[in-house]
């Protein structure tokens, strides 16, 4: 089993979290709750170490996908006052994605 490197974690974090949004199912609410923590602690290794959020290698027949979940994401996250962890999230993604995601 390959090992992801952090950059394509934070995707498959992402990709789940965003479909818990709004559910109040208590599994549901506690799964959402970890995701949330670890994708946050992966930003900061991320922003520590330099590193970007990697579409490109994160295997997706529809990469839109992607980027409508980061959106989702950092959407909620903005409704919900949490705007230090949109920031945070914005700053290790590359140019290129950034506008893929003000488009998606």
């Amino acid at each position: 089993m390959p090992i992801l490197r952090p950059g394509i974690l934070v995707l498959t974090k992402i990709m789940r979290c965003v479909t818990l949004i709004g559910s109040t199912r208590p599994k549901s609410v506690v799964k959402r709750h970890t995701d949330v923590s670890d994708i946050i602690y992966l930003l900061h290794r991320m922003a520590e170490h330099d590193e970007k959020v990697d579409f490109v290698g994160y295997a997706s027949r529809t990469p839109d996908r992607l980027y409508s979940a980061v959106k989702e994401l950092m959407k909620d996250w903005d409704e919900s006052g949490r705007v230090e962890w949109v920031q945070l999230l914005d700053s290790v993604l590359e140019a290129d994605d950034r506008e893929k995601i003000r488009v998606a």
